[in-house]
């Protein structure tokens, strides 16, 4: 392999990087379940990923079909936090199960983001 060829393949990998960490500190709260369809009775494993603000105070976790049923809240410490939180949900019915993740910060203000997932009854 040529000097150029290392040089244009080490650039392409310092711009890829830069992408992601400019991305990963969007603001945005990230929610991911998986599996995205799996058969009942279903255990989701749920990742939500937290911009590091020195306001957030509470990480809400809720999921339901048509109306909520189930939450799970966790206190944050501002800036000093986690980003990746993991919760598992277990025997899950049937349906399209919600997701949603709101973190509450101490002006009030809140973030959220929601995914959804498949259970197939048998």
């Amino acid at each position: 392999m040529t000097a150029a060829v290392k040089i244009v393949m080490l650039t392409a990998a310092l711009l890829l990087t830069a992408a992601l960490l400019l991305r990963a500190d969007s603001g945005a709260i990230s929610v991911s379940v998986s599996p995205r369809v799996s058969f009942a009775p279903a255990t989701l494993r749920t990742m939500v990923i937290v911009e590091r603000d020195v306001r957030n105070r509470w990480l809400d976790l809720l999921w339901g079909r048509d109306i909520g049923e189930g939450r799970s809240t966790r206190q944050l410490n501002g800036a000093d936090e986690y980003r990746a939180f993991y919760f598992t949900l277990v025997d899950l019915g049937a349906g399209t199960w919600t997701i949603d993740a709101v973190v509450t910060r101490a002006d009030g203000s809140s973030k959220a983001g929601s995914t959804t997932a498949e259970v197939v009854g048998r």
